[in-house]
């Protein structure tokens, strides 16, 4: 695994490194992507691991002659002690996919008993990968400003903003900075030159909105980053009646003056729309104005919102969308239980892809229940692979798709794709505090910490981040550290979540009381609103009385916590994990060992 950078800006600039300054490996009906670790024939991905493709990475850049074993291990597991059948292993599956022979007849992988392996075969290299036309255009859409006088308009031009967002991340030939990322710049005098250090974007776009009655008029400006000039720019003056014609308009001419090269499906996806129904679209966007609040009354507006868009036009898929994410969310935030909440979500979910099944944030929102609900690992795999490929801009696909290969153990992987997650939004605070979980699950524990340290470099008052650099403390025996990072988390949230782990935390470090007073606050926390039987867990086994513990993670699985997606991984169910009831309890939620 990769470690964590010690800036936004030099984190993108290592992804960039790894992506397209890189070369691209052609050989036969093959080529390598060195900096994705991606391995394609005629142009289709043959999956594979990336530690696999690195093998064959190393063995290219030797190609004609003979690498020890030594070498690779040295090279592909940076000497980590692994198993030496993992090398073998990965051989096998190479020379598998490569097929037994090139067009010559001449064994792809040569092996040199006792020796080690060669490549054979013409190669040709290509400085800069496949991805190079996406890094050749990059966009920030920076939040449009609301010039009306109704303050309560600002749902509209942060819906405005989004809308052209989601709609020019789905070409190919551009990256666009995520709405996390971008929103972080709401309210504040720019300096393109400083946004494209900053994001590695070579163009922003900004713009304002004005609401007047019935009529819109929106500003748009585009900018090259490196030297401030205006690429383009122009005033639309339209009826709000025609809001969802000017969106897909300001699309098409931004892809244009960026001198894109559309096919008919970017086309397609830049005109395509959800809903013909003006009032319909302003319901969705305030629905996702106040989803973006994540706050409990919020939540509970948004899904008011996309029930009323929804109860204009039924066949709004995007709108069902928002109604079930915003029922996850009223679990996490202690409003429902699980059992309320997934259903209603799996219900909405299930009406969209109805409706579209070529709808990326459909899969991504089935993929949230097939995870942290159904504890269907293949059946999240599939819907967040196919999220991802039917928009590979997506960076909540990419972080959630690494948090199901982090329960997996398949740690490397995990890695690269929350990576991905965090080149396409690189100031989201949570995407970058997700992309610590593959170190903190496999136990690397100074990877994990150096992560979320950075986190709070970014933003101190940051909630997660406290929460997660405390219980990496904590598995570290630092339990002096681990207890100010948690009351630091507390003194911000104080949710129930990091209640009880201060109270766990207490536990190990010896300080009963504390640990029985957390007790008693989740106990009274329970009386108002929901609260995870982990969490009760969690303090009993900080306290020592595993019997009493494992009455309550057996109730957990029960009421299916989200929590226990981490169950095979978590570090705090170590000391239990020979216990005679825990592999009964674990197999209800991992049938089949991982």
């Amino acid at each position: 695994m990769t470690l964590g950078s010690d800036s936004i800006e030099s984190q993108f600039n290592i992804s960039r490194s790894n992506s397209n300054q890189q070369s691209t490996y052609v050989f036969e009906s093959f080529s390598l992507d060195a900096g994705r670790l991606m391995l394609y024939r005629d142009g289709n991905e043959v999956e594979f691991a990336p530690k696999v493709v690195e093998t064959l990475l190393a063995l290219i850049e030797k190609r004609g002659t003979i690498v020890s074993k030594d070498e690779m291990f040295s090279r592909v597991w940076k000497n980590s002690f692994v198993d030496p059948s993992n090398l073998t292993q990965n051989i096998y599956l190479l020379r598998k996919a490569l097929g037994c022979s090139m067009a010559s007849g001449k064994a792809f992988i040569e092996t040199f008993r006792g020796r080690g392996y060669r490549f054979n075969g013409e190669v040709e290299e290509i400085v800069g990968s496949a991805v190079k036309s996406q890094i050749d255009h990059s966009l920030a859409v920076l939040p449009f400003k609301n010039e009306s006088a109704d303050v309560n308009a600002e749902y509209l031009s942060d819906g405005i903003t989004e809308s052209i967002i989601s709609r020019l991340s789905q070409l190919d030939q551009l990256r666009v900075v995520a709405r996390g990322t971008a929103f972080r710049y709401k309210g504040q005098n720019v300096v393109p030159g400083d946004v494209g250090r900053e994001l590695g974007v070579n163009s922003i776009l900004t713009g304002r909105v004005l609401q007047l009655g019935d009529s819109l008029i929106v500003r748009a400006e585009l900018v090259e980053t490196a030297t401030g000039w205006q690429l383009w720019g122009k005033q639309y003056d339209s009826r709000d009646s025609d809001i969802l014609g000017l969106q897909e308009t300001i699309a098409k001419e931004i892809s244009e003056n960026l001198q894109l090269k559309l096919n008919g499906e970017d086309r397609r996806r830049l005109s395509k729309r959800f809903t013909e129904s003006t009032d319909a679209y302003h319901l969705y966007i305030k629905g996702r104005y106040y989803l973006h609040k994540r706050r409990t009354e919020s939540i509970k507006k948004a899904a008011d919102f996309f029930q009323q868009a929804i109860g204009i036009d039924p066949t709004y898929a995007l709108a069902w969308v928002g109604l079930s994410d915003c029922y996850p969310l009223l679990t996490l935030y202690g409003e429902w239980t699980p059992s309320r909440a997934y259903p209603h979500a799996r219900s909405a979910v299930k009406k969209a892809l109805e409706i579209d099944d070529r709808l990326s944030e459909a899969y991504n929102a089935l993929g949230v229940v097939s995870l942290f609900y159904e504890w269907d690992w293949n059946g999240a795999e599939k819907a967040f692979r196919t999220a991802i490929e039917l928009n590979p801009g997506r960076p909540d696909a990419h972080q959630r798709y690494g948090m199901l290969l982090t329960i997996l153990k398949r740690f490397d992987e995990a890695e690269l794709e929350l990576r991905l997650a965090q080149e396409l939004d690189p100031l989201s605070l949570i995407t970058k505090t997700i992309g610590g979980y593959p170190f903190y699950y496999a136990r690397d524990y100074p990877r994990a910490g150096k992560r979320f340290q950075e986190v709070l470099a970014m933003d101190p008052d940051y909630s997660m981040a406290h929460f997660r650099l405390g219980l990496t403390y904590a598995h570290q025996k630092e339990y002096d550290a681990a207890i100010s990072e948690l009351q630091a988390a507390q003194n911000i949230s104080n949710d129930r979540d990091t209640v009880a782990a201060l109270g766990y935390v207490q536990g190990l470090a010896g300080n009963l009381d504390e640990a029985q007073a957390a007790v008693a606050v989740i106990a009274e926390r329970e009386k108002v609103g929901y609260v995870s039987a982990y969490d009760r867990f969690l303090l009993y086994l900080g306290l020592g009385d595993q019997e009493t513990a494992l009455d309550w993670l057996e109730r957990a699985v029960e009421e299916r916590s989200y929590w226990l997606i981490y169950l095979n991984v978590d570090p705090a169910l170590d000391p239990v994990r020979s216990h005679s009831r825990f592999e009964a309890i674990a197999k209800k939620v991992f049938p089949a060992s991982l």
